[in-house]
């Protein structure tokens, strides 16, 4: 149907001069390195280039090939971004989601797909996904909707202790 490059603009030279470079504090004054990120796709390709593109932001990155090697990895480790596809095999993004959410409400989720915005009208406002990615999306696309999400789990945290 689709191959990776036409599905995902890969350009990484048209950052809007708005958004702050990689690197630096977010609108959320949070360097992005201190998130983790989980993508799952199917597709080897579309896999590595979101993730790639991820981890530009400073995001540490995790793959998985599909949603049920996703929910094990979600079930070991913290993570607080995922961003998979909604058409998988073994467990499709959607229900991803909303196991996701019942590990963990804080973690982020965000759902790519190539359908189109009125194919998925009825799982649009689901309280289980944070945001949606619809193909083809751009690296400005995947940022600024990153900087606009807000990590709750950042005050969960425990401080850094000081000895003294």
């Amino acid at each position: 149907m689709y191959d990776a490059k036409s599905l995902i603009d890969v350009q990484t030279d048209s950052m809007p001069a708005s958004n702050p470079s990689v690197g630096k504090r977010g609108k959320n004054g949070v360097k992005p390195s201190a998130y983790r990120c989980l993508v799952a796709d199917d597709d080897p390709n579309i896999l590595r280039l979101v993730a790639d593109m991820i981890a530009e932001f400073d995001f540490q990155v995790d793959t998985a090939e599909d949603g049920r090697k996703a929910f094990i990895q979600i079930s070991s480790h913290h993570y607080d971004v995922v961003v998979t596809d909604l058409e998988m095999p073994e467990m499709n993004g959607f229900l991803l989601a909303s196991r996701i959410k019942n590990l963990s409400s804080c973690t982020k989720t965000i759902i790519m797909t190539g359908h189109r915005h009125a194919e998925v009208t009825g799982m649009i406002n689901s309280p289980n996904v944070d945001a949606w990615l619809f193909k083809p999306f751009g690296l400005n696309e995947l940022y600024n909707l990153l900087e606009d999400l807000k990590f709750p789990c950042d005050w969960e945290k425990p401080a850094a202790s000081v000895d003294r």
